[in-house]
């Protein structure tokens, strides 16, 4: 009779967590600006917002012009790393739903990380190229921030499910397994 190794169930585990985790995150980016608009906010909650501006401001430049804007308040980080954030948590989420196995396919772990670097490379060419458009100067105002989200939402995701599925993959100690 052979058990089913923790190690897959630990993992499943630890993906739904990222997930909710990277949803939490989504929510509060939305829920901030509500908050920070709001005279009758408690003084809890705008503290509460104002951490998420503060975790926001840790790994987002928060430039006005391009961030956008929600209630009369600027979101907690920029129309790039929005897009960023909504890919990676659709990434985990589809990682996460899918029953499919890893299958190795023979390849080595040398291999695999090469196939990985390339597939990034192919989320961010969207990236780069609004980027080398923007510093053309041709995406003008609001656009530009629509155009930024969108384009960065490949690299997101692809990241997400590179990340979930070395996180599967991995080779777990046998005290996990």
């Amino acid at each position: 009779m052979t058990a089913t190794p923790f190690g897959r169930t630990s993992r499943r585990v630890l993906l739904a967590l990222l997930a909710a985790g990277a949803g939490l995150w989504l929510f509060a980016l939305v829920l901030a600006p509500f908050a920070v608009s709001r005279e009758s906010a408690s003084g809890p909650v705008v503290r509460l917002a104002a951490t998420v501006y503060v975790a926001g401001g840790l790994v987002c430049h928060q430039r006005p012009s391009r961030s956008f804007r929600l209630w009369n308040a600027r979101l907690p980080v920029c129309a790039r790393c929005c897009g960023l954030y909504l890919g990676g948590f659709g990434g985990l989420l589809i990682a996460l739903l899918s029953r499919r196995p890893m299958r190795r396919r023979g390849r080595t772990d040398e291999g695999r990380l090469r196939g990985w670097r390339w597939l990034i490379l192919g989320a961010a060419a969207p990236t780069a190229v609004v980027w080398l458009v923007e510093l053309a100067g041709v995406l003008p105002g609001i656009t530009a921030n629509w155009a930024r989200a969108l384009s960065a939402l490949p690299l997101g995701g692809t990241v997400a499910w590179v990340f979930s599925t070395a996180l599967r993959s991995w080779p777990w100690p046998e005290k996990l397994r």
